[in-house]
């Protein structure tokens, strides 16, 4: 797709298969295209100024049967790096970052092979970015906006699945309605944003913030947090807490940011102005 225009009564939509042009007419449009397309920014949505970039690439493994993570600075700086397996003897290694993820994969492969976990560091690495604030608007006359593309991921961690499929049953569900009533404005649209957001927002919001002093922290204060987890237990208690999810992140941070120890690490840090913008 490589133009989309609304009109009173139609959408009409520009599309490109190899050498072949052609133009295809709707009542309405959904974007669902993932975090790297640009359609957005020419129908008057606002741009999302903060994303993450992420390489990855597949690799052969040595004797590798659980997934691990790494952190720090000098890792991934401000996110985190993965080794997950995915079949024998193979397995996904890639990173989140906001500068140079090509440099920092790159860097994590050879230590990984001077680890012997894996077989070569010579591989075609792939690449993507990930969007970690909704965006400013959701939806237009005969429009809606739905996951990645959206901004519609966990800020924590990137990942996009649950809730993109979440906001999409919303997003069906509105335009099943506006379809059958023959209101496709963005008046009649807006109840999806609403109700997606009274879903999800506050849970995007809490990742968010926890996200950004994330960013901040040195590699001595992750040690230490990583360090009072395991001390106190308190790795334990989430894995065994009946209220905690994999897929809302949001009490599991407000629970980690209220313990007495890791407050004390967190207070003694310095935020720059820009964080709380």
């Amino acid at each position: 797709v490589r133009n989309i225009k609304i009109e009173d009564d139609r959408i009409r939509v520009e599309v490109a298969q190899q050498a072949r042009k052609s133009n295809l007419e709707a009542r309405a449009v959904v974007i669902a295209t993932g975090s790297g397309s640009r359609l957005v920014e020419g129908l008057g949505l606002a741009k999302i100024g903060r994303f993450a970039m992420g390489a990855q690439v597949e690799v052969e493994t040595v004797g590798i049967d659980e997934m691990e993570l790494y952190f720090g600075q000098n890792i991934a700086p401000g996110f985190f790096a993965w080794l997950v397996p995915t079949s024998s003897h193979r397995a996904l290694v890639g990173l989140l970052t906001h500068r140079r993820p090509r440099l920092y994969l790159e860097r994590l492969m050879s230590s990984l092979l001077n680890q012997e976990k894996i077989v070569s560091a010579k591989a075609e690495l792939s690449y993507g970015r990930v969007r970690l604030k909704p965006l400013a608007r959701t939806y237009g006359e005969r429009l809606l906006v739905v996951g990645g593309v959206a901004g519609q991921v966990k800020p924590t961690t990137g990942g996009g699945i649950y809730y993109g499929l979440l906001c999409a049953e919303l997003a069906a569900d509105n335009l099943h309605r506006a379809l059958e009533a023959d209101s496709l404005s963005a008046k009649s649209l807006a109840n999806y944003e609403r109700e997606w957001k009274r879903r999800i927002g506050q849970e995007l919001r809490t990742g968010y913030w926890t996200r950004r002093l994330y960013e901040h922290l040195s590699d001595r204060q992750i040690n230490k947090i990583f360090d009072i987890m395991k001390s106190s237990g308190i790795d334990e208690e989430l894995l065994r807490s009946d209220n905690l999810s994999f897929d809302w992140h949001g009490e599991a941070m407000v629970r980690l940011l209220g313990r007495g120890a890791i407050a004390k690490v967190v207070k003694v840090m310095r935020f720059p102005y820009s964080l709380f913008r």
